[in-house]
């Protein structure tokens, strides 16, 4: 499902996104949609490459998520990713929204049933954040 934070959400402790659900940060005026602080945790659950598969986040125009403390990346039961796969977690709601800012990173980044010999790496723009494998 889909829950729609129109104020702010402040993340002190878990905010768990299971696979096809997101949480879109977008508010009426620009404002920080979704802060992570140092002591939160965001786990997030892949169980495919598709946007139907994947627990994400999506910023709305003008809007911000401040990105701080613990990123758990868990694949689910039956995928199984190859290295080069690349998954978009963190997003503009709109391409044609420029706007949208992703600010901060993640002190720590856990994996839970990742394939053994594969890595994950954390590809940051301005505006979205990709999962990618290796």
């Amino acid at each position: 499902g889909i829950m729609q934070v129109p104020g702010k959400l402040i993340n002190r402790g878990l905010v768990e996104l299971l696979a096809g659900s997101q949480l879109d940060a977008d508010g009426a005026t620009s404002d920080v949609r979704f802060q992570q602080l140092p002591d939160g945790t965001l786990r997030l659950h892949l169980a495919g490459l598709t946007t139907g598969l994947i627990g994400r986040i999506r910023i709305g125009q003008g809007d911000e998520v401040a990105l701080s403390g613990t990123l758990i990346v868990e694949i689910d039961a039956g995928f199984v990713p190859q290295a080069g796969d690349s998954i978009r977690v963190i997003d503009r709601i709109s391409a044609a929204n420029p706007a949208a800012v992703l600010t901060g990173s993640f002190a720590t980044v856990q994996t839970v049933n990742v394939p053994v010999g594969l890595g994950v790496v954390l590809d940051v723009l301005s505006f979205s954040l990709d999962v990618r494998f290796q």
